[in-house]
């Protein structure tokens, strides 16, 4: 993960003079402490959250996506949202959407709903009981699943407003990088290996032209994830395919490690496609 001291100074800059309409360094001790915390909220969004992104929140997860200013293209029916709305709140504060006030889901002010909901979080206990996350849709276009794994780690790097949870370490890498750099056995796999939270994101069907590659591939990326996993560290692996079409093969295709992780009873599914489609 980059870096995040010089994006987190442009913030404290930019909210003392969007709040208190002074330098950060005229503040007293205690606005540049709450203005510390959250500019490093906000570059840790920046940072780590893929481009396009950082702003989403489970508001927009409406299974509609903008081809233009005037014009949008439905990805997903109605049921499909409300169930994966409804694992997302699951996951996040034990909630089903149903259960979120009608206020709140009516006026779809994040901010006064993050404000309202912190109590009832539960991401602490997803971390301390190694609880995964997998989504998953089949499509090579645009369906939501980046959308969703955005909105969790959103939260997940919330809890940094609390002091217990400031020590929190976030990665997001693509599955074609990560086998990569596993392949080349690079320093740069324990940053990964060892994050707290980590989403593996684009992960593809077939991993090698032949079985033998795929074989491979599976061989060498299995110690990543059986660690993980075993360090019950929470993955969220985000797939451009249905894995219930897949189940006698994931073993095979995918290796054992990501094929426990899809199994584990710590783990919770977003589905974003039908299985009779």
């Amino acid at each position: 993960m980059r870096n995040i001291e010089n994006i987190k100074s442009k913030k404290k800059e930019m909210i003392s003079k969007i709040y208190y309409k002074k330098s950060f360094k005229d503040l007293d001790e205690n606005k540049k402490h709450n203005i510390i915390i959250i500019a490093e909220y906000l570059a840790y969004i920046d940072v780590v959250i893929p481009s396009g992104f950082e702003k989403m929140s489970i508001f927009d997860l409406d299974g509609f996506a903008s081809k233009n200013v005037n014009e949008s293209e439905q990805l997903l029916d109605s049921k499909t949202v409300i169930n994966a709305r409804n694992s997302i709140c699951k996951y996040c504060w034990n909630k089903q959407w149903k259960d979120i006030d009608i206020d709140s889901r009516n006026d779809k002010d994040y901010y006064a709903f993050h404000k309202k909901y912190s109590e009832h979080c539960v991401l602490d206990k997803r971390l301390d009981q190694g609880s995964n996350v997998v989504i998953y849709g089949e499509s090579d276009e645009p369906k939501g699943r980046t959308l969703c794994a955005s909105i969790l780690m959103k939260e997940i790097i919330g809890l940094r407003f609390s002091n217990k949870f400031r020590g929190h370490t976030y990665n997001w890498v693509d599955f074609s990088v990560l086998k990569n750099l596993i392949k080349k056995d690079s320093n740069e796999v324990s940053e990964y290996l060892t994050c707290d939270w980590l989403v593996v994101d684009n992960i593809n069907k077939y991993m090698g032209n032949t079985a033998r590659q795929n074989s491979y591939i599976a061989d060498l990326i299995n110690p990543f994830f059986i660690e993980r996993f075993s360090d019950r560290l929470p993955v969220i692996l985000v797939f451009k395919f249905d894995i219930r079409k897949q189940t006698a093969n994931l073993s095979k295709e995918l290796g054992d490690g990501i094929y426990s992780i899809i199994k584990s009873k710590r783990t919770f599914d977003i589905p974003l496609t039908n299985l009779n489609y």
